[in-house]
């Protein structure tokens, strides 16, 4: 369920000092992110996957992820709390959520036609993939995914079936199911989720 608002909440970079606090309103948020607009947002003011700290009504500091930015005036950001849920309930395959998000270009149908978007990857199972887009993708269409090269991994091309679409604001959450998947492109799939889990407990322990 996403909940629109207009609360404020105001952004530090982890290095105090680096640059000044940013300070914006909540446009929408679910259940593990919220997206913040901004009056007017430089173009290299919040990197994709940068970890910061926020504050919102309270005086307590929280770490989080930017998964998603779109700089201009307005612009626009989609944070992801810095929390590790435990698994979901009936989930068949381990998720795991990216220390980096993976942008990558894709082809899919939206509103009936065909539109090539460039997603952000934010987890990654075996089974599946979730995205960020900058525009509603069709549900029940299929697309081509290019899990980017990561630790030495070669590239998965594979195709994905759109189960599901959530909009925040301006961006939209997207849930995918991987179709066709041969048994060297699964085997390649669960070393690329290993490799995730790897460098994200390494985030959390400052490595």
């Amino acid at each position: 369920m996403t909940v629109q608002h207009t609360a404020t909440v105001t952004l530090y970079p982890r290095v105090r000092g680096a640059q000044q606090p940013l300070t914006g309103w909540i446009a929408a948020e679910t259940s593990d992110s919220f997206e913040v607009t901004f009056p007017r947002l430089a173009g290299d003011a919040l990197p994709l996957g940068a970890v910061l700290e926020y504050e919102r009504t309270t005086d307590e500091l929280l770490p989080a992820q930017v998964i998603a930015v779109e700089s201009g005036a307005p612009g626009v950001a989609v944070l992801r709390p810095l929390i590790v849920p435990g698994a979901s309930e009936g989930r068949h395959y381990q998720r795991t959520i990216t220390v980096l998000p993976l942008e990558t270009p894709v082809m899919a149908m939206s509103n009936g036609r065909l539109t090539t978007c460039k997603v952000v990857i934010i987890d990654l199972s075996a089974g599946g993939a979730g995205l960020i887009a900058p525009k509603p993708l069709d549900v029940g269409t299929v697309m081509g995914i290019n899990t980017p090269l990561l630790d030495g991994l070669p590239d998965i091309d594979i195709a994905a079936e759109i189960v599901w679409r959530k909009q925040l604001h301006h961006f939209w959450r997207v849930g995918t199911r991987f179709t066709n998947v041969t048994a060297d492109q699964q085997a390649l799939l669960l070393q690329r989720v290993a490799a995730e889990e790897r460098r994200w407990i390494g985030a959390l322990d400052g490595s």
